[in-house]
């Protein structure tokens, strides 16, 4: 079974995916979700009985941004698959989640097939110029 976090500090969206997770995705549970970096560093680093395999990240939020989280969570392990999400440009995005160690990013406006297309492609391999986890967590 895989499981997911889902970082999202939009209040509609953190529930939306989670549901679409659940049903795109058959096999996978959503292990937690959280509406601020803060809480998915505590939640990852330090609430070792349910590390997902998977963290769907926001890389615009408001406190500290995805890809800082993204570089946290990386140097600590190279355990998780990171796939970085924005309603934003992806071209802005896409080479910061590439330095902080993500495997992959999408926009959020991709269909729920899309989704989880995106999700089984990342677990496993990362998506076309993005790091493996390995790769990620030794630089």
């Amino acid at each position: 079974m895989i499981t997911v976090g889902i970082v999202d500090n939009d209040r509609f969206a953190l529930p939306m995916l989670a549901g679409t997770v659940g049903r795109v995705l058959p096999g996978a549970r959503v292990a937690w979700t959280v509406e601020s970096g803060a809480q998915a560093l505590q939640r990852y680093l330090y609430d070792v009985r349910d590390r997902p395999d998977l963290l769907m990240l926001d890389m615009p939020l408001t406190d500290i941004p995805g890809p800082e989280i993204c570089r946290r969570v990386r140097a600590a392990s190279a355990d998780i698959v990171v796939l970085g999400i924005t309603s934003y440009s992806l071209d802005h995005y896409c080479q910061l989640a590439i330095d902080a160690g993500a495997q992959g990013l999408i926009a959020k406006s991709v269909t729920p097939k899309e989704l989880a297309e995106a999700m089984r492609n990342v677990l496993v391999r990362p998506f076309p110029g993005f790091p493996t986890t390995e790769q990620a967590h030794g630089r």
